[in-house]
C-alpha cells in the first residue's frame, strides 16, 4: 500500500560528486513507497535553489551557509531552510527535529530531520551537504 501512496520514481545513488542512475541490471531501477519519499527529500534538499529554470522554487539555499560556522543564528537559519524548501512536498505534514552539524575541516554540513508524512509515517533523512 505505501508504494503506492508515495510513489515511483528512477533510483539515484550518490557518490559525493554527481548522482548516477543505480542499475544492477541493464534495465533503471526504480524506487517506491517511503524510499522514494526519502530520496526525493534528499533531492530537494541537496538542489541549489534556483538552479533548475523551469522550477525556481525547487532546491534548498543550504549551500549558502556553508563556511559561516557554527552559531544559534546559523542553526535557525539551517531549520528555517529546510522547512522552506520542504514546504512544496505535498506529501510531507510536518517537518520537525531539525539538527545540523558542521565540520571544522572542510566545508560540510550534516544534517538530520525528522519528517511527518500526510499518511502519519515518521522518516528520519539524515544528509550531508559540501564536502
Amino acid at each position: 500500500m505505501s508504494s503506492q501512496l508515495y510513489g515511483t520514481d528512477l533510483a539515484f545513488t550518490y557518490d559525493g560528486v554527481a548522482s548516477d542512475i543505480n542499475s544492477g541490471t541493464s534495465d533503471i531501477a526504480t524506487i517506491t513507497g517511503m524510499d522514494n519519499l526519502y530520496q526525493a527529500i534528499q533531492h530537494r534538499l541537496l538542489t541549489p535553489m534556483g538552479s533548475l529554470k523551469l522550477h525556481p522554487t525547487y532546491g534548498s539555499r543550504l549551500k549558502t551557509l556553508l563556511g559561516k560556522g557554527s552559531n544559534q543564528v546559523v542553526e535557525m537559519l539551517v531549520k528555517m531552510m529546510i522547512s522552506e524548501s520542504l514546504q512544496y512536498e505535498e506529501r510531507i505534514a510536518l517537518v520537525q527535529n531539525v539538527s545540523a552539524k558542521f565540520s571544522r575541516t572542510s566545508q560540510t554540513m550534516y544534517v538530520d530531520v525528522e519528517i511527518i508524512s500526510i499518511y502519519s509515517t515518521q522518516i528520519n533523512v539524515q544528509l550531508q551537504v559540501g564536502g
